[in-house]
């Protein structure tokens, strides 16, 4: 934050920002005049430097005050920002309420490299809120300029909006800027917003490599600040650094590459064990006689350091790497794990295929070890009982982390990448940490210590391991609510395709009905004799939330299941999957993976965007048979949230969180505030892609965003912002190096 004495000089008007030998704080601060009439109001992230305004971290913003309210019409926001990685601005008008989404537009690339938007004021405004960051960043902010539009440049600007629009999204995007601009010419009093940015340039013969790279070039920039931030915080850990042994098929360690690597780091405390130093070097490097990765991990516990750094043998230390693992052991979590991002070399010194790891997952873990080659551990949690039991595993390594997380100890996944590893020759994978065998008989030697009754068993990738949740016995009844209205079309298929193809063998479904009118529908309702199927009559405006409350007072069922009236089941033991997870005990809620009707996704779990776009589905889009970001359509993992349209969970727990808000979420959201509020309670969300179904995303109601749902759909991420905050804005299982509106793994860069 910045200084008291730099605050009170930027109080004054910035017409003309203040000179910097008026600023009497610790640092000068010199930036263009700014044209604005306005003042700091509250700030928050914000410290000065030579090169302006830096605003770190995803709540970093600044509040302009105008001492004459603004009078309403159209304006130009621009701004000068420089950030370290690519960045999402945004802005805020002061309504009635405060600040909200409602008022809020984006800010997007001009072409002389400003970030700029028009909008429209329906009424006097007096502040201004700027939000320069959706996501953890140092952004320096240089200059800022707000200014009146006149008709005919707004006019050309709304001109260029069209043509970029028709370009990006064809005639129907077209048609739909030209509805909102009728919109906006027939309600002179409503809050609008646009952008000019041109459409991205096409890019013949750019693949994935190449986005990669400027990637890898914004990621380089960073490592320079975070070692700096790390030597000026001190941080002085002493690291012993274990060089693994070589596993079958994997070469042993360039033990002269590591040394030079490590001399290379600007952290003296630092001991290297690896097999066959050269006879000629560092005191600090000595020879590791390990065969096992626990006897070297051992090995690693018996000196004064206080992190072990296990290292895979063919694992490349980048300059910065100890300064990451430096700053990722201290703070608050005192985590006794931490593992990290990594990536490919090539022959040339090219970076390539980055693996950007989610947080810790047990589900993820138990069916793929995806913590990497470089996992480091706290010395005081290698306790000699722990590695003693986990040396009698088949996995050891596998052993050991779930001891440790049993234990209840934290792990921490650092968004950074401290390593690389040299590119496979002929594509192949790089190798396995422990063989898929060994990891079955680990994992099923666990579950029968604690007395489940978990069967693991390979996975059909021949990499995995899947884990079978046996149903207990009597099979516990399921409540399948299934609110509709008319659609015929819809919910007979979702109803018959449950009845003819589902395997469970007990289950209830109850058809909350909000007010059908249509004969064929009524007629169908009244002909439904299958003792297992009952309506309930709920005809109020539709709030989602409110009628699943309703029918879950109603239902009979210990596990309650979510289900829309646009889905079609097409495996038989869908259920048996979605109850196996939902009824173990750490376990509140669970989703399925959902396909489009073309065979692609639309849900293969759900990720937190940020209080601006809130949550959106991961791998929306893809293929049905792709295999995902490292895998993970292939794989059952913990997350933050799961969808409403297939979620299974116990009525307890349901109960125990007070169930769906419907005084605040009617429609959107609804879904994942349940989720955080479970998650909040102890229990974890998990998603399967062992349950499949058919969902028609939305036919039903039709267009959540159209104009006369906006108000509501604003309200309701307004709700969710004030509510959730910065959870939000930091997704754990979701890279921050990925784009924030959307779910697609897509790298940051532009």
């Amino acid at each position: 934050m910045a200084s008291s004495s730099f605050l009170a000089a930027l109080s004054t008007d910035l017409t003309v920002f203040p000179d910097p030998e008026a600023l009497r704080g610790p640092i000068a601060v010199r930036v263009a005049g700014w044209p604005l009439g306005a003042r700091l109001g509250t700030v928050s992230g914000l410290i000065a430097t030579e090169a302006g305004l830096i605003l770190d971290g995803p709540d970093a913003h600044l509040e302009l005050v105008f001492q004459t309210p603004r009078p309403p019409g159209w304006y130009v926001l621009s701004a000068d920002i420089e950030a370290d990685q690519a960045i999402k601005p945004r802005a805020y008008l002061e309504g009635a309420g405060g600040y909200s989404e409602a008022l809020s537009f984006p800010m997007r690339p001009e072409p002389d490299g400003t970030l700029a938007a028009f909008f429209r004021a329906p009424a006097a405004f007096s502040r201004l809120r700027l939000t320069p960051t959706d996501r953890a960043a140092e952004v320096t902010l240089r200059e800022m300029r707000l200014r009146r539009v006149e008709t005919r440049e707004l006019a050309v600007a709304a001109l260029d909006a069209a043509r970029s629009v028709y370009r990006r999204n064809g005639v129907r995007g077209l048609l739909h800027f030209l509805r909102s601009a009728l919109i906006t010419v027939l309600f002179p009093r409503r809050f609008d917003s646009f952008d000019r940015a041109p459409p991205k340039p096409a890019e013949p013969g750019r693949v994935a490599a190449d986005r990669y790279a400027r990637w890898a070039g914004l990621d380089e920039r960073r490592a320079a600040r975070r070692l700096a931030l790390a030597l000026a915080a001190g941080l002085k850990p002493r690291i012993a650094v274990v060089s693994l042994p070589p596993g079958p098929g994997e070469a042993p360690a360039d033990a002269a590459d590591l040394i030079g690597r490590l001399a290379g780091q600007p952290f003296p405390n630092w001991r290297l064990l690896v097999p066959d130093p050269p006879p000629d070097a560092d005191r600090r490097v000595e020879r590791l006689g390990a065969t096992t990765a626990i006897e070297a991990l051992r090995a690693g516990a018996a000196t004064e350091a206080e992190i072990v750094l296990a290292l895979a043998p063919d694992a490349r230390l980048a300059p910065h790497a100890l300064a990451v693992l430096a700053v990722g052991f201290a703070g608050p979590t005192q985590p006794a794990l931490v593992y990290a991002d990594d990536d490919d070399v090539d022959e040339v010194g090219h970076r390539l295929n980055g693996r950007f790891r989610p947080g810790w997952s047990e589900a993820h873990f138990e069916a793929r070890d995806y913590l990497g080659p470089l996992v480091a551990f706290r010395r005081s949690a290698l306790t000699a009982e722990r590695l003693d039991r986990a040396a009698g595993a088949p996995a050891p390594f596998t052993r050991l982390v779930l001891d440790m997380a049993d234990a209840g100890l934290a792990f921490r996944r650092l968004a950074e990448m401290p390593v690389h590893r040299p590119l496979p020759a002929d594509g192949a994978a790089h190798p396995e940490r422990e063989p898929v065998a060994a990891r079955l008989a680990t994992l099923q030697a666990r579950a029968a210590a604690r007395g489940a009754s978990t069967v693991y068993e390979p996975a059909a990738d021949g990499r995995s391991v899947r884990a079978r949740h046996p149903i207990p016995q009597p099979a516990p009844l399921v409540s399948i609510l299934i609110p509709t209205r008319d659609r015929l079309d819809l919910i007979k298929v979702a109803v018959d395709s449950l009845v003819a193809k589902t395997r469970y063998p007990a289950y209830e479904i109850i058809i909350i009905d909000n007010g059908s009118i249509e004969p064929d529908t009524l007629a169908w309702f009244a002909g439904l004799t299958d003792p297992r199927i009952r309506v309930l009559r709920d005809p109020r405006p539709f709030n989602y939330s409110a009628l699943n409350n309703v029918a879950v007072r109603q239902a009979n069922g210990e596990i309650l299941v979510l289900l829309n009236n646009d889905t079609e089941v097409i495996q038989p033991d869908w259920l048996d999957e979605m109850v196996g997870w939902a009824v173990q005990p750490r376990v509140g809620a669970v989703g399925a993976k959902l396909h489009f009707p073309n065979r692609t996704i639309q849900h293969g779990g759900v990720v937190l965007l940020s209080r601006h776009g809130i949550a959106g589905h991961l791998h929306l889009g893809d293929p049905s048979d792709a295999s995902g970001d490292m895998d993970r359509l292939l794989l059952p993992q913990d997350l933050m949230a799961v969808t409403g349209a297939c979620l299974a969970l116990r009525r307890s727990v349901y109960d125990e969180v007070e169930g769906l808000d419907e005084a605040n979420l009617a429609v959107a959201f609804n879904d994942v505030d349940l989720c955080l509020k479970i998650g909040r309670a102890g229990y974890r969300i998990i998603w399967t892609p062992h349950a499949e179904l058919i969902h028609h995303e939305s036919v039903s109601r039709g267009d959540d965003m159209s104009p006369a749902k906006r108000a509501r759909f604003l309200r309701e991420v307004d709700y969710m912002a004030k509510s959730w905050g910065t959870v939000l804005d930091d997704d754990p299982f979701y890279s921050p190096h990925f784009e924030r509106h959307n779910g697609n793994f897509r790298l940051a860069v532009d």
